[in-house]
């Protein structure tokens, strides 16, 4: 004689249609964080790249553009880092839904690399061209 739980066991019955998994949460910020970042990202790119002359406009004159640009990419730079980070514990997540943490991976991805290739411009001008030569 067995006696069986009243209530269903959570880790082993699957979902049914009625009863949804939730979004992880981890994947909703990873999402959210990355998707003004790399708009902004794209969009100092795109100046950089095209000399649009949209952006810069609005900013007076006495600052330096450089600054202004090197500080964007690299906070948005940490941002998508962030973002990345997230939507990875966002996978790892049971019993959610693995959607935002996929965007939220997928729009962070050239963030990160941009965030990279500013790190070792910097490692590099530090160092005097002795690393990448």
């Amino acid at each position: 004689m067995t006696i069986e739980s009243t209530q269903p066991n959570e880790e082993s019955s699957p979902p049914t249609e009625k009863e949804q998994l939730p979004h992880s949460r981890f994947g909703i910020w990873s999402f959210w964080i990355a998707l003004p970042a790399s708009i902004i990202v794209c969009a100092i790119l795109a100046e950089d790249i095209f000399k649009l002359d949209i952006i810069f406009d609005i900013i007076p004159q006495s600052m330096c553009l450089f600054t202004i640009v090197m500080q964007g990419l690299f906070y948005c730079g940490l941002a998508t880092i962030v973002s990345f980070i997230l939507g990875i514990m966002g996978l790892f997540q049971r019993n959610t839904r693995k959607y935002f943490a996929i965007l939220g991976i997928t729009l962070s991805l050239p963030g990160v690399f941009v965030g990279g290739k500013i790190c070792l411009m910097i490692i590099n001008d530090v160092t005097g061209g002795l690393i990448f030569r």
